[in-house]
């Protein structure tokens, strides 16, 4: 937190340009790689269980997953764990239940009891994943 604030004061420091370069490099590829193969691992999945869902429709419902990322990761950066936690724990459930809301009659149709849950668990946990790196 401090060299936020001392980048916020002195953005021309030398120290400030390259003390975030690493670290956004590595929040875009978890992001741009979280978009493009998470949307493609549940549309093979889908496939293969012949579910009419196409990658397109995939890939714009986990990216509008990702808006209410922005507020949290917002929040997130305040240095006391009595918001950072619940800020963590709204965009972990309300990106989920998004994704879950939507897919959740196609794959009621189309799916085995069994295939549903085991697909719930398996957004579920890498929402899951996605939202600690994220907030840590």
């Amino acid at each position: 937190t401090s060299t936020a604030l001392h980048c916020a004061n002195n953005a021309s420091d030398r120290i400030c340009t390259r003390s975030f370069i690493g670290p956004v490099a590595v929040a875009l590829t978890i992001v741009f790689g979280y978009e493009l193969l998470m949307p493609l691992a549940l549309w093979v999945i889908m496939k293969w269980k012949e579910t009419p869902v196409t990658i397109l429709d995939l890939i714009c419902l986990f990216g509008y997953s990702f808006a209410v990322f922005v507020p949290g990761v917002v929040l997130s950066l305040v240095p006391w764990a009595v918001v950072k936690w619940p800020a963590g724990i709204a965009t972990f459930t309300l990106s989920t239940l998004h994704i879950l809301g939507n897919l959740y009659g196609v794959w009621h149709q189309h799916l085995d009891p069994q295939w549903v849950l085991g697909v719930i668990g398996f957004v579920t946990l890498v929402q899951a994943g996605l939202t600690m790196t994220l907030h840590g």
